[in-house]
């Protein structure tokens, strides 16, 4: 039987997270609805409605897959032709079209500023400010691939356990899409290339949700792979052909358990149980990966100080990055540069990138409002001409 705990941080997922990331996350949120009241005021529009409530292992391929209650979902029509007047007050504000044509870093960090909330931050190669993507309390947000669309995760106000999973238009900030009164899902959001699933990992298990229909399904059971295990930190590659995540045996008192990145392949998303039968792994001890733009290489962050390459098809290890000063500054959280050539990581108060050519870290973004990256992935983005 899983045990009552799991797909809820434990000590060990919050040692793996960083420190006190339950409570940080429930009590950043009280101080965000002091932010909404401030921008409908500002916007002289009525104030926005009230926050909804917020491998190892052989398969077993015949064992009963547990129901899942069907989420309160709604999806909105059309959104009307963008216009500067169109914006409403609806608690996150998104403008990656104010991005000028380039690659920037996004990540999420605290606001410089007494109001407090958190935002989704767009920087350039030289570590300038390009634009807040988004504002709001949310405890995950991720861009599309075509940036038309803003996922985000939105706890219940007193309860990180309940979260709404919401899609907003990035074009008119209207909502496209929303699965309401879920269970704890995680800081990991992963859309499909096609920019119409989005995969995330709630109580545990890896869970997949159509943006257009609103169906939400199962695809990695984690208790098939390894009992009372938990999947987080999941990635879709560029290419739609794997799924690479993390099986995590905290607190399972089983030193010998595989714990690591996991693989799966992501043309059986229909069928869970055919889905279950592709997983491999433990490819690397890593607590969490990043694709090559081209999805011909994962890269694992190992031990918090190390980050190794395992190339396709085999996904052997290829090749080994040591992550500077990591022995004194742990580093968390990867994202591979869109050119292929550097990946990024959370270090301390600041956002370094590590050349793959020279082995070297430069910084790209430092200050206080950094010091909360490290609980919150970063993802590169590419703003076309």
């Amino acid at each position: 039987m899983p045990s009552p705990s799991r797909g809820h941080p434990s000590q060990d997922m919050v040692d793996r997270e960083g420190p006190d990331t339950h409570r940080r996350m429930v009590e950043a949120l009280p101080s965000a609805i002091l932010f909404i009241g401030l921008v409908a005021a500002c916007a002289s529009q009525s104030p926005a409605p009230p926050l909804p409530p917020p491998m190892g292992a052989s398969p077993a391929a015949t064992s009963p897959l547990p129901s899942i209650p069907a989420p309160t979902h709604t999806v909105a029509p059309p959104p009307p032709t963008p216009s500067p007047t169109s914006r409403t007050s609806t608690g996150v504000l998104v403008a990656p079209g104010e991005l000028d044509p380039g690659s920037y870093i996004s990540l999420i960090r605290e606001p410089d500023s007494l109001v407090f909330s958190r935002v989704l931050a767009a920087y350039d190669a030289q570590g300038d400010l390009a634009g807040d993507i988004a504002i709001g309390p949310f405890s995950a947000a991720a861009l599309s691939p075509d940036l038309t669309m803003l996922a985000v995760v939105e706890p219940l106000l007193g309860d990180a356990d309940i979260a709404d999973v919401r899609v907003i238009d990035a074009r008119t900030d209207e909502d496209v899409s929303r699965a309401t009164a879920l269970g704890y899902i995680g800081r990991t959001l992963s859309w499909s290339p096609d920019g119409r699933t989005l995969l995330f990992d709630m109580e545990g298990d890896i869970r997949a949700y159509d943006v257009a229909t609103g169906d939400m399904k199962t695809i990695i059971d984690c208790d098939l792979i390894v009992e009372d295990a938990d999947c987080r930190n999941v990635a879709w590659s560029p290419d739609g052909e794997a799924i690479s995540f993390l099986v995590s045996i905290s607190g399972s008192g089983l030193p010998e358990a595989p714990e690591g990145i996991y693989l799966m392949n992501a043309s059986c998303i229909d069928d869970i149980l055919e889905c279950q039968g592709t997983i491999r792994g433990p490819l690397s001890e890593g607590v969490m990966s990043s694709w090559s733009p081209d999805g011909t290489i994962l890269a694992s962050l190992l031990r918090y100080r190390e980050i190794e390459l395992l190339g396709a098809p085999a996904f052997d290890k290829v090749q080994t990055l040591m992550i500077p000063n990591a022995n004194e500054d742990p580093a968390f959280h990867i994202a591979w540069s869109p050119d292929g050539t550097a990946i990024a990581f959370a270090q301390d108060c600041r956002v370094e990138v590590l050349s793959l050519d020279t082995g070297t870290a430069s910084t790209l973004a430092r200050g206080d409002a950094f010091c909360e990256t490290r609980y919150f992935p970063m993802a590169w983005i590419v703003v076309p001409e």
